[in-house]
Formats: C-alpha cells, sequence, structure tokens
C-alpha cells in the first residue's frame, strides 16, 4: 500500500471518529488553505466544524427588540398627537433603549466569536511515535495561516491524531501550545492522550 493510500485511509478513519465520537457537525478531508509565507499553501488532514447558531438567535432578538421599541414610539407619537394621555411623551424615550439594544445585539450576533468554528487536525499514521517536530510545524503552519487577513474558517483549535502515539517532547509542546492530541490504544481505539506528566 503507498504511504498515499496509508495516509488517506487513516485520516478518513479519523474524520469518522470526529463526527460520530466526538459530535462535530461536519468534516472535511484534505482541505487546502493559504498562508501568509507561502505561496503554495497548506493541505489540512481533517477539518472539522462546530456549528455555532448564537449569532443568528441573537440577531433575530435584534428584530425583535427593533419592532418593539418603532410601536413604543409610534404609540407614544400618537398618544401625544390625539392626546389620549394613556402614556405619556416619556414612551418616546422609552422606545429607544430596545432600538439601541437591538442595533447592540445586532454587531454581536455578527461577530467573529459567534460563527462557525473549525479544528485543524493532523493525522500521523506511523511506526513510530509522532516527534516533537510534526507539533511544531502544525503550529507554526495555524501560526502562518492565521497572519492573513482573508481566512476561509474560522479555525480556532488544534487537534492531532497518531497510530502509534507521541514521544515525551512532542507531548510538552502540544501541552504548552494547546494541541489536542488523540492516538490508539492497545485495543486499535482513538483515546485522548493524557498530558500530565
Amino acid at each position: 500500500m503507498t504511504a498515499y493510500k496509508k495516509g488517506l485511509e487513516f485520516e478518513l478513519e479519523v474524520a469518522n471518529f470526529v463526527k460520530n465520537e466526538l459530535k462535530f457537525d461536519d468534516v472535511e478531508v484534505r482541505p487546502r488553505v493559504s498562508g501568509k509565507n507561502t505561496d503554495r499553501g497548506y493541505e489540512i488532514d481533517v477539518l472539522a466544524k462546530e456549528i455555532d447558531n448564537r449569532g443568528e438567535k441573537i440577531s433575530s432578538l435584534s428584530v425583535k427588540l427593533y419592532i418593539i421599541g418603532i410601536v413604543l414610539i409610534v404609540f407614544s407619537i400618537l398618544d401625544y398627537l390625539l392626546e389620549w394621555n394613556i402614556v405619556g411623551i416619556g414612551f418616546i424615550i422609552v422606545g429607544f433603549v430596545p432600538i439601541v439594544g437591538s442595533l447592540l445585539y445586532s454587531i454581536i450576533g455578527k461577530s467573529k466569536n459567534m460563527n462557525d468554528t473549525y479544528v485543524w487536525i493532523e493525522c500521523k499514521n506511523l511506526k513510530t511515535k509522532v516527534k516533537r517536530t510534526v507539533i511544531s510545524e502544525l503550529t507554526h503552519k495555524y501560526d502562518d495561516y492565521n497572519l492573513q487577513k482573508d481566512k476561509n474558517w474560522n479555525i480556532n483549535r488544534l487537534m492531532a491524531f497518531s497510530s502509534s502515539g507521541y514521544d515525551h517532547d512532542a507531548k510538552v509542546l502540544a501541552k504548552s501550545k494547546g494541541v489536542i492530541l488523540y492516538e490508539k490504544d492497545d485495543n486499535g481505539k482513538f483515546i485522548k492522550t493524557k498530558l500530565n506528566f
């Protein structure tokens, strides 16, 4: 079996695990991303997506607040003009509160923190333990991707999967950089690598 095919099979196995066991919303195998300091860009072994619909909920709330504010203002103007004397002119000021709130909610709903997020996953199907250089290269690619202004995805985490574990230096670097590690146990199942040393 060629290294390419062997690597692809392992990436598909990881993608299946990430989607079915870790419950990510979607996965993509081998998408390419560009970096600020490279012409060729980088290939991500597996890109996992987490859908975040908080922005949509907040935007929906902002529309409702805006409508409430307009209704309050119109009602207070009619009250004043037709001399109903039910609520008084102060309701105009009260009506502006939900309108301002709706604008703030609209801005928050479009925030980058309220969009779908992605996890960059590096996969290594090796007979030996993954070395520190693999984790270092992964974090370097991620940092280079984040240096550019126009990014395709809001990638906010890194993971690595190994068929044979990680050496001590790789674990130390992963822990310091916040990279989540998974490896296969003796039964061939993926388990989270313990980084307590």
